[in-house]
């Protein structure tokens, strides 16, 4: 909560606070009456003395009440943020998409698209050469292309790197 909306709360349940109180001050001061509140409807209604309220009772505090999250949610194997998923490539499918990536650089007039990838897949299915349920979809095989358009740029740009330092150290 915001150090606004703490102190309309204290105004509005006629709590008395110091101006110059910070966010953490006045929020204890906002959470000991909430529990003092929720520790009286506890008690019978004919009891007019304040107990210490039981330890065994589970107590929650206003921010988990307006924020709640699932049971577990710190557990790291349910964090969702970092992981990489999707379609696994098999080795043969990914073999086959290096072949007829690597035609299209040798030769440009047989360059292939992801949908001219994809129809070649499923003519090898067609074909009982390949499994149909290996083949990726259409944005898998482009999201591969990408990839792999990276990394074969990256690799020959260190295989240049590592000749010219051996050229210049000679």
């Amino acid at each position: 909560m915001r150090l606004s909306e703490i102190r309309n709360e204290l105004i509005q349940r006629d709590i008395l606070f110091d101006e110059n109180c910070d966010r953490t001050e006045l929020k204890a001061l906002l959470q000991q009456t909430l529990d003092a509140e929720k520790n009286s409807e506890l008690l019978p209604p004919n009891q007019n003395s304040i107990s210490l309220p039981n330890p065994s009772i589970q107590y929650t505090n206003v921010v988990e009440e307006q924020y709640p999250l699932p049971k577990g949610w710190t557990i790291k194997g349910k964090q969702k943020f970092g992981k990489k998923g999707g379609a696994h490539i098999s080795k043969e499918v990914a073999d086959l998409l290096k072949g007829y990536f690597h035609a299209g650089n040798a030769n440009s007039s047989q360059r292939y698209q992801p949908e001219d990838m994809l129809r070649a897949l499923n003519e090898k299915a067609d074909n009982n050469e390949l499994d149909r349920a290996q083949i990726p979809k259409l944005e898998t095989i482009r999201n591969w292309i990408s990839r792999y358009s990276i990394a074969i740029k990256r690799e020959t740009a260190e295989k240049m790197l590592t000749s010219l330092n051996n050229n210049s150290e000679k």
